[in-house]
């Protein structure tokens, strides 16, 4: 659980001003790995889990874990960056409104035809998955949510446009890819232990 003297989260967790005073950019990476508490941990784990297995399978391994940390880091600096009081945040949750977001820009130029239907349709589906599972709770960070969720349509958007799910069966490419996203990960946390 969330602990002020523990040095994970004085090092790791989202805290705006060592993030855009003290450039810890590594924060937005190593505060996704932070959960306040087991029910927060267990909500992500559930949702997401489910979220990141299909997001796996349709842009494999490697693409789909790579493109969910940069959407929940992109997110929290994002969130950050449009607030205007010091900021302090843990959690997964950012990246997995990110995979609704991936799913909604996937889903929107997934056809050739562009009409309003083909955006609106995934874009409402999204937003309302978001509404449902990530406006309510006492410590909610609608803000980080939302950012997340944006962040991911963009990546969605970029992935259906290069056909990066014609990569997914690629086993090399996908294997380096994932541990590029490991070594990602761990980089972050040396950063912020140092």
């Amino acid at each position: 659980p969330w602990n002020d003297r523990s040095l994970w989260f004085t090092n790791g967790a989202i805290n705006s001003l060592a993030i855009l005073e003290q450039k810890e950019w590594w924060r937005l990476v190593t505060a996704l790995t932070l959960h306040a508490d087991l029910l927060h941990l267990a909500g992500n784990c559930i949702i997401g889990g489910f979220l990141v297995h299909l997001l796996v399978n349709i842009l494999g391994s490697g693409t789909g874990w790579l493109l969910l940390i940069v959407a929940g880091a992109s997110g929290n600096l994002l969130n950050i960056a449009m607030r205007e009081s010091v900021h302090l945040s843990v959690g997964f949750s950012t990246s997995i409104f990110g995979v609704i977001g991936l799913f909604s820009g996937l889903q929107m130029l997934s056809t050739k035809n562009y009409n309003i239907k083909n955006l609106i349709i995934p874009l409402g589906a999204g937003a309302g998955l978001l509404a449902m599972l990530g406006a309510e709770g006492e410590r909610t960070d609608l803000g980080a949510h939302l950012f997340g969720f944006l962040c991911g349509i963009l990546l969605g958007c970029a992935a259906a446009r290069l056909a990066l799910y014609r990569l997914a069966d690629n086993t090399p490419l996908q294997r380096f890819l994932l541990l590029v996203t490991m070594s990602l990960i761990i980089i972050c946390w040396l950063f912020a232990m140092n």
